[in-house]
């Protein structure tokens, strides 16, 4: 607490059935690099294992003290579909968006569409995992992601 008191967090929430799977693909392919044999289940193992451990450390030093006051949350689907009213979010407690700064984060938006270098296709099937088992592991965070996402202006659930 003493080396964070100042700082600010941008936490981007994703549900976890999207990104769990993401995140393992990823892995899955970059380990294919470097070899003829990658393991689904034990890159499954692992991977769950920690991200449920790392979302347990980040919800209890978020949830302690006024520490929760430091957080500024970010819904993934909302970032996606308004970038820019995000940005203005994160950027209002220090003193807004500049005109330049405005004008280089809107060519990137325009320089970079959805997909500019293909889709990545997943699934929790992939990995022999299904959604209510993330969730119940990860409730706590699931509830956290759930309270957002019933605030989200884009009305993704």
């Amino acid at each position: 607490e003493k080396y964070f008191r100042a700082n600010r967090f941008l936490w981007t929430h994703r549900n976890l059935s999207h990104c769990i799977p993401s995140f393992l693909s990823m892995v899955c392919h970059s380990r294919s690099i470097f070899s003829d044999r990658v393991g689904l289940e034990e890159v499954r193992d692992h991977w769950v294992k920690k991200t449920t451990y790392m979302l347990e450390k980040g919800l209890a030093y978020r949830n302690t003290g006024e520490n929760s006051i430091q957080f500024i949350d970010i819904l993934y689907e909302d970032l996606v579909a308004d970038p820019m009213t995000q940005l203005e979010r994160i950027y209002r407690p220090l003193g807004g968006i500049s005109g330049d700064l405005r004008q280089s984060f809107r060519m990137a938006d325009r320089e970079n569409p959805y997909g500019k270098y293909g889709i990545h296709e997943y699934s929790l099937a992939d990995f022999n995992l299904d959604q209510i088992q993330l969730e119940t592991q990860n409730s706590e965070y699931h509830t956290l992601f759930k309270s957002l996402a019933g605030r989200s202006r884009t009305g993704w659930r």
